[in-house]
C-alpha cells in the first residue's frame, strides 16, 4: 500500500507498507524497489534505506515501514512518475505484489522568456509573431520570415525552432 499516491516534490514523503488477504502460516518478506519513469530521473527521489517490509506468521500487516522521499529542485518538469515494485517471499510460496504508481508533482511555477530571437526585448511584432506563427505551423523560412529583431543573437531558423519548442511544456 502506498500513501499517499501523489507527493509534492518539495520533499514530501509516500509511506508503503504490505498486508496480506489471508494470514500465512509462515512470515512473510517483502523487498521494495522504485524505478522513475521518464522524464523522471533515480535524483528525483530516495528510496529509504530500509527497504523490506516484514508480516509475521499468522499476520496480515507488515511491521516497519518502507518510504520514498521527493527531492526538490529549482527546474519546472511537471508531473513525474514513479513506479514502486515490490518481491514477496515466505516459506508457502507467494505471488509478488502488482507495482503501484508515485506520482511527484513539481512546486516550481514554469517560466517563459518570449524574447525569441534574443535581443533582450519582447516585441509585437517580431517574437510574439514568430510564436503565433510556431503555432500554426510555420517552419524554417517562413517561421522567421521578416521578424527578426535588431541586435539579435538567434537570426535562422535552425536556432529559432529549438528555442519556441523549448517554451512549450514537456509531454507528460
Amino acid at each position: 500500500m502506498l500513501s499517499p499516491a501523489s507527493i509534492s516534490e518539495n520533499g514530501e514523503v509516500s509511506t508503503i507498507t504490505a498486508t496480506l488477504a489471508h494470514p500465512s502460516s509462515a512470515a512473510t518478506t517483502i523487498t521494495v524497489s522504485a524505478e522513475a519513469v521518464s522524464p523522471a530521473t533515480a535524483d528525483d527521489f530516495t528510496l529509504s534505506n530500509a527497504n523490506t517490509l516484514t508480516i509475521a506468521a499468522t499476520a496480515t500487516t507488515s511491521t516497519g515501514t518502507v518510504t520514498i522521499t521527493a527531492v526538490d529542485n529549482d527546474d519546472w518538469a511537471g508531473k513525474k512518475t514513479v513506479t514502486v515494485s515490490a518481491t514477496a517471499q515466505n516459506a508457502q510460496g507467494i505471488t509478488d505484489p502488482s507495482p503501484v504508481t508515485l506520482t511527484i508533482t513539481d512546486d516550481e511555477t514554469p517560466s517563459v522568456n518570449l524574447d525569441v530571437d534574443g535581443n533582450g526585448e519582447v516585441e509585437l511584432l517580431t517574437d510574439i509573431l514568430m510564436v503565433i506563427r510556431y503555432a500554426l505551423f510555420f517552419r524554417e523560412e517562413s517561421l522567421i520570415r521578416a521578424t527578426i529583431g535588431l541586435g539579435a543573437t538567434r537570426t535562422t531558423h535552425q536556432d529559432i525552432d529549438p528555442y519556441i519548442k523549448s517554451l512549450y511544456p514537456p509531454s507528460q
